[in-house]
This record gives C-alpha cells, structure tokens and sequence, in this order.
C-alpha cells in the first residue's frame, strides 16, 4: 500500500514539475503576424442606425450585415437602405438602397456599389447605377470615369451617361462623357 501510494504521489510530484517548467506564451509567436484585414473585428446583424437632430429623426440607414474594420476604420454595410427625413414636415425627404456601401468613419466618405438606386422628393428625381462614391467634405456623389448612371426625373425626363458628379450644395449635376437623354 505505502509503495502505491508513493508511485501516486511521484507520478503527480513529477507532472506538477513538468507542468510547471513550460510556459504557453503566444504572443511571441503571434508578434510577427499582422492581423488579417479580411476578417472584421466585429458583426453586427440587421444593423439599424437613427440618428436624430432637434429631437427629430434625421436619417435611418440599415442593413442586413454591418461588419466593423478598427485597423481601418471603416464600416462595411450589405443591403444597405437609406431615408433622409424632411425636419420641418416630418415625411422622408430622400430614400436609396445599394447592395454594398464601404462607409470610412474618419472622413465619413463612402463607396457605395450594386443596385444604387436613390429618390429625392424634394428634386423629384431618381438616380441609379451601379457604383458611386461619396465626398462627405465637399458633399459631391462621383461615379468612375466609365460607370454608368441613370436620372429619371418625375416629369419624364431621362438622362443616362458617364462620369457622373452632383454637387450637393448647390444641386447640380455633370457627365464628363456618353450623355444622351430624353425630355418630353
């Protein structure tokens, strides 16, 4: 019994100094690898975001899949719907959707790409494509040299060509190449 029970306490003395002489240290491993920017920090679900001004709601941007990238500071959104709010009427002043929108916290500037389709009640027109990119500075909507758009104005007007750039601060709008359209 007495030589059991001191091959039972040798065995677990022995493990215990084993145990006890390694360390698991990963950070020196891991030290050298660069965290992947393909994989987000973090997810959030259908993404719901009211921001309100003068105790009002202001916009409302959701998405079905919102993922956080802190290394680049920047928020990748997927079925992404818009709503600008009319303060003074409480109506929505400016709807849109994109299938994808690439949103940088720091500039707040955005890429916005597949199935753009934007209504602004106020101007009566609505704009599609399929890829823009937003100045949040200079509040100017630019597409690619060769991306495609498309305006449809509420009097049946259509405009469609290249290159698009709209000045948001005082509405205006260009094509840099291929403009045709049609006014009734």
């Amino acid at each position: 019994m007495v030589k059991k029970s001191s091959k039972i306490s040798f065995l677990i003395f022995t493990t215990c100094m084993l145990l006890a002489g390694c360390t698991i240290d990963y950070n020196d491993q891991n030290s050298n690898i660069e965290k992947s920017t393909a994989i987000p920090d973090s997810q959030m679900r259908n993404f719901n975001l009211v921001q309100i001004k003068n105790n009002k709601p202001y916009t409302q941007v959701t998405s079905s899949l919102a993922e956080i990238y802190n290394r680049e500071n920047k928020t990748v959104m997927f079925d992404v719907k818009f709503t600008e709010f009319n303060s003074t009427k409480n109506s929505i002043s400016t709807k849109g959707s994109a299938d994808k929108v690439e949103y940088y916290n720091d500039s707040e500037d955005a890429v916005l790409k597949g199935n753009l389709k934007f209504y602004s009640q106020k101007d009566e027109i609505e704009i599609t494509g399929e890829s823009l990119f937003w100045n949040s500075e200079s509040k100017i909507i630019s597409s690619d040299i060769d991306s495609k758009i498309y305006i449809n104005k509420d009097d049946g007007s259509k405009i469609e060509g290249e290159g698009f750039t709209a000045n948001l601060k005082n509405s205006t709008f260009s094509f840099k190449k291929s403009v045709r359209g049609v006014t009734p």
